[in-house]
């Protein structure tokens, strides 16, 4: 019974040590400037930083995106390709 306890734990410690993390997915900042060397790294725009993610009508649709519109006066806003509609910024 002992002999069988032991078998089971060392099984069950092979499991666990053969189970790799989740690979992170992206490249590295340290991996790009290892492969360039010298390489300029630009932060993100503000642009790129406000823009909404989604639209809350169309979030369930693939072919739905955000994009930019400017009226005629020029004020300019995001607003859904799909539907229209006018997103708004969470501040």
């Amino acid at each position: 019974m002992e002999e069988k306890n032991k078998n089971i734990i060392e099984k069950a410690l092979a499991i666990l040590n053969r189970r790799q993390e989740k690979p992170k997915t992206g490249i590295a900042l340290a991996d790009v400037l290892a492969l360039f060397p010298g390489a300029k790294v630009y932060p993100p725009s503000i642009e790129d930083l406000t823009k909404p993610k989604s639209c809350q009508h169309c979030a369930g649709n693939k072919h739905a995106r955000i994009v930019k519109r400017t009226w005629a006066n020029g004020k300019r806003d995001w607003m859904c390709h799909r539907c229209g509609r006018s997103i708004l910024i969470a501040q």
